[in-house]
């Protein structure tokens, strides 16, 4: 019974490849969006991947799927935004166990030395010290008021912010204020949100601040991760925009736009695109096989197979899990 669970394990292995789907290698105060996870458990992760599993490029998983022929246990490491934490902490540990992996780029945000702009809301609306007890403003061309019953961050409220993700219900008026703001800010244009950005530091009395980890690569971090043959990068647009949101022509310009730029620094063709937050649609789809991308990445929870659209690969978002769990996951998508 153990031999044909085997053998039906490996048969189904044969046709299915994960592709996991990183953003940050840090330990932050909060994380709403469960995008960190720690260099300890990162280092577990790839220990558990380099044992038992069979870590492929993306170059090579597009090959594979091009060939109609998945090898067994197929694992693919990408990450997205390329955080400056990312080649802190990932790249030595990806270096010390010799696994491939890609790096999606948002080409603006690695020329500017800034936070994104949903980290920087994260810190004005969560953890001022003190803000106003009303904000009064227009979002998107829309009137946008919202009453916070105190100003006050008090250490209560603090340690829940800390604790609080996305997917569970606001635990305060602050955090139901930030995903408000948050999901009227990502369909937005960033010249629009960097007005919106400059009205709540102004509100708020908010001064930016930021650790080392906390933004972007800059170019010269970028040009020694793809120097470095593991490792290989993509395009993520200029600005990371929704890109469904948008015209034709704005979403044209943000993936072509990202790709010309991360071309110009490299000279390197860039082949693959990851479409941020996983947002796309048919137009996004056509201009993908337009520009001739051999492979797109979305944000859908699917492990690519054989008949897996080579524009539409889905990932596996990876979570701050220690070793235990993260191979327990990998073995249930793999099943």
């Amino acid at each position: 019974m153990i031999k044909d669970l085997f053998n039906r394990l490996t048969r189904r292995s044969q046709h299915r490849v994960i592709v996991l789907m990183y953003h940050r290698i840090a330990n932050p105060n909060s994380d709403p969006w469960q995008i960190a996870v720690s260099p300890e458990n990162f280092d577990q992760h790839l220990q558990i991947l380099k044992k038992c599993y069979n870590v492929i490029s993306v170059p090579e998983l597009v090959r594979q799927l091009e060939n109609k022929k998945i090898e067994a246990n197929g694992v693919c490491i990408t990450f997205d935004d390329a955080y400056s934490d990312n080649y802190l902490f990932a790249k030595p540990l990806l270096e010390k166990y010799l696994l491939p992996a890609t790096f999606f780029v948002p080409s603006d945000y690695i020329r500017k030395n800034k936070q994104f702009w949903w980290d920087e809301l994260e810190k004005i609306i969560l953890y001022s010290e003190r803000l106003p007890s009303k904000l009064s403003t227009t979002i998107g061309g829309q009137p946008f008021e919202f009453n916070l019953e105190t100003g006050h961050l008090s250490h209560e409220e603090k340690a829940k912010h800390q604790s609080w993700v996305w997917e569970d219900p606001p635990p305060t008026l602050r955090c139901e204020l930030y995903l408000a703001i948050w999901k009227r800010l990502q369909l937005l244009r960033s010249v629009a949100i960097e007005h919106i950005l400059k009205e709540l530091r102004e509100w708020a009395g908010y001064k930016s601040s930021f650790n080392a980890g906390d933004i972007a690569m800059n170019t010269s971090q970028l040009k020694q991760m793809y120097t470095n043959s593991l490792f290989t990068i993509g395009v993520h647009t200029l600005t990371h925009p929704a890109l469904a949101a948008h015209s034709e022509d704005i979403q044209t310009q943000e993936i072509v736009g990202c790709r010309q730029a991360l071309e110009d620094i490299s000279g390197l063709r860039i082949e693959t695109i990851a479409y941020p937050y996983g947002s796309y649609n048919d137009i996004t789809l056509s201009i993908a096989a337009k520009q001739k991308f051999i492979a797109g990445f979305t944000t859908q929870t699917q492990v690519v197979d054989k008949s897996s659209n080579l524009l539409e690969l889905g990932r596996l978002q990876v979570v701050n899990q220690d070793a235990e769990s993260f191979e327990k996951l990998l073995k249930e998508w793999l099943l």
